[in-house]
Order: structure tokens, then sequence, then C-alpha cells
């Protein structure tokens, strides 16, 4: 598995962990209600290459849509979302530096189905 993976994975553990802490009432709702919770709670940064990264902008600033299922078409919109904000802010900047700090940034999301997550929450 690569490294970006297991950043992501560890950190979507965390991320299950503290809201289990933090939410007494987890019990009473669904679990993929939950679990939606903990996957939209933000994540640390965007679980992405710079490499990758700059693909998908660049093909974005050409007004090109990635094709992408749900998950990544939402990754591919809130990077470039965030690339225009630091792009706004540090004008005259190298791109590939934007683009390095967007991926840095934290994400809204982890960008990946309910199902997966409890995957691998629970280590399977």
């Amino acid at each position: 598995m690569d490294r970006l993976k297991l950043e992501r994975n560890e950190a979507l553990i965390k991320a299950y962990q503290e809201a289990l802490k933090t939410n007494k009432d987890f019990n009473q709702m669904p679990l993929n209600t939950f679990i939606q919770r903990v996957i939209n709670g933000g994540a640390p940064r965007f679980f992405i290459s710079e490499e990758q990264a700059a693909k998908i902008i660049s093909k974005m600033e050409r007004g090109q849509q990635p094709k992408k299922t749900d998950e990544k078409k939402k990754l591919c919109d809130d990077l470039y979302r965030v690339y225009l904000e630091i792009a706004e802010r540090k004008k005259g900047c190298f791109k590939y530096c934007i683009i390095e700090e967007a991926v840095h940034s934290p994400a809204p999301s982890f960008y990946i189905k309910p199902q997966r997550a409890l995957d691998i929450i629970w280590g399977e």
C-alpha cells in the first residue's frame, strides 16, 4: 500500500476514534449516518500526490472535468477551489508551489464511500 493511502487510513481511524469520543449519541444513530459524519468531517489534507493534483488542476483550467466517481469528482472540485483561493492570495507564485500548498491544506472530506471507510476502520 502506498504512503498516501496509509496516511489516509491512519487519519480516518483517528477521525473515527475522535468522533466516538465527542458524539455520545453515536449509538442512537444508524451506522451509515455516523460513518458519513466521520467521512465528511474533514481530513488533515487532500490525500493525492502533487503530480496527480497538477494533472487535475491543469485539466480543470482548460475547462475539462476529469471523468471520475462521485467521490473523486468532489475531490477534484474541492481541490481546484482551494487551489484558486491560494492562487488569489499568492499572485505571482509558481503554480507548482500553489498546488503543493493546496494538496497539503485541510480537505473537507476523506472522499471515500462509507463501506470502504468501514473496511479501513475495521481492518479488512
